[in-house]
């Protein structure tokens, strides 16, 4: 009976442990394209008009934050970035457990001047026709 016990325990450990990949410490190692580092704003894609009264704030060392205009964090929960070729990589860790965290993958370009940020998800890793786009602020 004790066997099983210790067997079910060591179990549970291990479900819990985290993927390496999966952590803020990992997004943090990872290199970032230096042209998302500010705050950037959900427009329209066409007029340019602001839409969001948040902010996404890209942080050098890979934290992505979001901000009322008022400058009031606009929830708590932080999350990790990073960028690989055309990709951006987001983490959000969760509450901790192995089971919570997630990725978000995007396709990202930016326009020639760099004040314009074009997304697009990946859904099921095909990349989805619905695009957001973030002026510079």
């Amino acid at each position: 009976m004790k066997k099983f016990y210790f067997i079910f325990a060591l179990l549970g450990v291990f479900a819990c442990s985290e993927d390496k990949d999966m952590t803020a410490d990992y997004f943090k190692a990872q290199q970032r394209d230096s042209r998302f580092f500010g705050k950037w704003i959900f427009v329209d894609s066409n007029t340019l008009e602001e839409l969001s009264d948040f902010t996404h704030n890209y942080i050098e060392d890979g934290e992505l934050q979001y901000f009322y205009l008022t400058g009031e964090p606009y929830y708590s929960r932080k999350e990790y970035y990073y960028t690989k070729g055309d990709r951006l990589y987001v983490l959000n860790p969760g509450s901790g457990f192995k089971v919570s965290a997630s990725v978000k993958e995007f396709r990202y370009e930016f326009s020639d001047s760099d004040n314009i940020l074009v997304l697009q998800g990946y859904t099921n890793g095909e990349l989805s026709s619905y695009k957001e786009s973030f002026k510079r602020k």
